[in-house]
């Protein structure tokens, strides 16, 4: 299902109703992985053009007279055009980590994905599930890996990156052990 993130009243109305229905033996929340572990790269070919542009740009306008001198005063300017940027795009990945959750039921695992300015709300029931494993990332979390038996019809995806995981993750979850034997003992 998704919601758009101004419908918080509805998302909050559906989760109260899951757990009335439901057993909730866990939740949790997307913890911020180290920008290592993913093999980040940030990308910075936005930076790269947007440079050579700006440049171009200043040696046009100057006419190749003052070009030293706009080129001298327009540093300030490129760098805190590339920081307002990369700000930017930090901010929109604490928002995603913010309002990302995992619910644990009696039934199913429920992912709260928020992409693009949506938030998706997706199960998958334990029968589903073939195999869980996790790998710990840091002294209390771990991303928890579920590979299902049938296709899901949705992604999780990488923190720095955005780019989607080759399998449902749970990002960065802390008390991951309590998490991962839930899951395990209901695929008994």
């Amino acid at each position: 299902m998704k919601f758009k993130f101004k419908d918080a009243a509805l998302i909050h109305d559906y989760l109260s109703t899951i757990k009335t229905v439901e057993t909730v033996l866990w939740e949790g929340k997307m913890g911020k992985p180290l920008k290592y572990l993913e093999n980040y790269n940030s990308g910075c070919l936005f930076e790269i053009l947007f440079s050579f542009f700006f440049f171009v740009l200043i040696y046009n306008v100057s006419n190749d007279d003052n070009f030293d001198l706009l080129f001298l005063f327009s540093i300030p300017c490129l760098i805190g055009l590339i920081k307002y940027h990369q700000t930017i795009k930090i901010k929109k990945l604490d928002l995603a980590k913010k309002h990302t959750q995992y619910i644990i039921t009696n039934k199913r695992v429920i992912f709260i994905l928020y992409k693009d300015n949506q938030i998706h709300i997706e199960s998958i029931p334990f029968s589903n599930i073939e195999k869980v494993r996790s790998s710990k990332q840091s002294d209390d979390t771990a991303n928890i890996y579920l590979s299902t038996i049938q296709p899901v019809s949705f992604q999780t995806f990488k923190y720095w990156s955005q780019k989607p995981h080759q399998q449902l993750v749970m990002v960065q979850v802390e008390a991951s052990e309590k998490a991962l034997s839930i899951i395990q003992s209901h695929l008994l």
